[in-house]
């Protein structure tokens, strides 16, 4: 089952919002003005990054003369949005920016990844991710144990009832970087052929053959949500995240993934790739 996501709660009611106030030819400006708030309270309100109030939404409800049941509906989405996620526990480990994505992750019907580096999250041995963690200055015995335990806590949206469709592509180029020792890489091969046995998820490796490609240098994640015709693209960085939502921003990252399947291996051949390599792990 998925567990509550009070991230997407958000965003869906502050979609919603922005909408019937669209739909009345109310401006931003107006609304705030009405709720006494100032505007960028109101502009974060809409797309997400900030909850609004019991008190807020119902003002707003008849304001915008929302019908009764439509109605109880947002309200009750607003108390969904007002909860914590799972991941709240692990915010030691999990910074402000990095919170969104795995609320995103979690209830998600469809991930689409590209990673030019290293292996995606969702793919990660324990022991690779230790090493991952451990590369980073300053990560003790205690926050590489709680990155741990969230990648593992992560992936079980590939074995959930129903599970999320990933569509992984891999640089060649990750799988060659010998992560936290022979050993630890061998496992970590294996478990990419053990993901690849499960029927919702397509692992394909980008080979160095492909040359120049458009994801040179850019990992980054498409996630669909339900019951949205919009995606949502990941993009991470160093101390920070990236999250576009408006169509223009998205489809340069759908066409460069689509160019990706294009050049990738099948999945047959990535298979036999991945076998190769763990026999040269040495």
């Amino acid at each position: 089952m998925t567990r509550p996501n009070p991230t997407f709660r958000r965003r869906q009611l502050g979609r919603q919002l922005r909408r019937l106030r669209e739909e009345l030819g109310f401006s931003r400006e107006e609304i705030a003005s009405y709720l006494g708030c100032q505007l960028p309270k109101m502009s974060k309100i809409e797309t997400g990054k900030l909850g609004v109030s019991p008190a807020e939404l119902r003002l707003l409800l008849i304001k915008y003369d929302v019908p009764d049941e439509e109605a109880e509906e947002m309200i009750d989405l607003g108390k969904e949005s007002r909860k914590q996620g799972w991941w709240v526990s692990f915010g030691d480990v999990v910074p402000i920016w990095l919170s969104d994505y795995v609320g995103f992750e979690s209830e998600a019907e469809t991930i689409y990844s590209y990673e030019a580096e290293l292996l995606h999250g969702l793919l990660q041995t324990e022991g690779y991710a230790r090493a991952v963690i451990r590369a980073w200055p300053g990560a003790d015995a205690d926050h590489e144990d709680r990155g741990v335990r969230l990648r593992a806590a992560r992936q079980e949206v590939l074995t959930r009832n129903p599970p999320v469709n990933y569509v992984a592509i891999v640089n060649e180029a990750a799988l060659c970087r010998s992560v936290g020792g022979p050993a630890t890489m061998r496992q970590q091969l294996e478990r990419l052929l053990d993901v690849m046995k499960l029927p919702n998820v397509t692992l394909r490796v980008l080979p160095l053959s492909a040359g120049a490609h458009p994801g040179m240098g850019s990992s980054f994640t498409i996630l669909h949500m339900p019951g949205q015709s919009d995606p949502v693209v990941y993009l991470e960085e160093l101390t920070t995240a990236a999250y576009l939502e408006k169509e223009h921003e998205v489809a340069p990252y759908k066409l460069v993934f689509d160019r990706l399947q294009d050049v990738a291996l099948s999945e047959r051949d990535t298979r036999k790739l991945v076998a190769e390599k763990i026999k040269e792990v040495v």
